[in-house]
């Protein structure tokens, strides 16, 4: 199963060091007999001969749905049945699709649609709210030094010009952050 993570692969030590970067976790992929390196259901071969240093970034997932598109307009063309001759009200095959949705075991073995999409709600919920307190925070607190520095120093205009510029640029970064995390929210909202 290929997991929604990009991964940095670097050749280091005669060795490709394989990094998920959704986890910053990090592992020795090791090519088989035919020079294919296998991991987390992905295949790679790698032509030429690598060189230390060597690295590049995979992205397995990205737009992985940008062209999806609904192909079927007319639900009467949507086959249901189980059975080719079992006629117009078997329903089977729409009953077990219907039933994956609350499935215990659907997602990753241990979790149904409904379960999954829930707790990656809440925890885009939850890394929102975070992401909103930190920077509330790290408001107050750049409010407070420079408070501070005031109180204690002269005024030196190429210092603070220089203080201001860098306040900016954590300000912009933390709305970056922020704005990344309402577009992921709702983009999650919308599937639905």
């Amino acid at each position: 199963m290929v997991l929604a993570t990009d991964y940095k692969i670097s050749f280091d030590n005669n060795q490709w060091q394989v990094t998920r970067l959704a986890s910053n976790t990090t592992f020795t992929a090791t090519p088989d007999a035919n020079g294919k390196v296998a991991f987390d259901g992905l295949e790679l071969t790698f032509t030429g001969t690598p060189a230390v240093n060597d690295s590049f970034t995979l992205k397995p997932v990205s737009d992985a749905i940008v062209n999806m598109d609904v192909l079927i307009t007319d639900e009467a063309k949507i086959a249901m049945a189980s059975e080719e001759d079992a006629g117009d009200s078997d329903n089977r095959n729409g009953q077990a699709l219907l039933d994956l949705q609350s499935n215990s075991k659907t997602v990753g073995g241990a979790k149904s649609f409904n379960d999954a999409y829930a707790s990656l709600v809440s925890d885009i919920g939850n890394k929102t709210a975070t992401l909103k307190t930190s920077s509330t925070t790290q408001g107050n607190v750049v409010t407070q030094l420079s408070n501070q520095q005031q109180s204690i120093s002269g005024v030196n205009l190429d210092e603070e010009y220089g203080n201001l510029q860098r306040f900016q640029q954590y300000y912009l970064a933390n709305a970056q952050v922020l704005q990344t995390a309402n577009a992921i929210f709702d983009a999650l909202i919308n599937i639905r």
